[in-house]
């Protein structure tokens, strides 16, 4: 099958269980959109089963906090993660945290337990996680 926008992940579907999350977190990039995060975290919601929604929140959430630290900072991916449903939290913490760590700008290194301290929901999960 062809990817599409509208369903990019019908390829990935059709593969051999073992191929199929290596698929979803390399076709989760047809979904990010830079300058909307959270739609981005919407287009994945929308797909048809929970391990594809997973797998495509964890990658788009881990190159937008890269691009949001550069412009905004922690605050508004804490903003960002405060929006995911519980039953993706971990897969957006697991992003975000690789995000961080993959960020260094003029020598600055961000804390993700500082992140997990600006939550307003899930601050146990996050230092659970870290």
């Amino acid at each position: 099958g062809d990817v599409t926008r509208e369903d990019p992940y019908a390829l990935c579907d059709s593969l051999a269980i073992a191929y199929r999350d290596p698929c979803y977190s390399q076709l989760a990039k047809v979904f990010f959109e830079p300058r909307d995060v959270r739609g981005s975290v919407n287009r994945c919601l929308a797909q048809r089963t929970s391990r594809a929604q997973g797998i495509c929140i964890n990658t788009v959430v881990g190159i937008g906090v890269r691009g949001m630290l550069e412009t905004k900072g922690l605050p508004e991916v804490a903003a960002l993660l405060d929006t995911i449903p519980a039953a993706y939290l971990s897969e957006a913490l697991a992003g975000a945290r690789e995000g961080i760590g993959a960020h260094i700008e003029d020598g600055k290194v961000y804390d993700f337990k500082e992140l997990c301290r600006l939550l307003a929901t899930g601050e146990a999960r996050c230092l659970a996680q870290s």
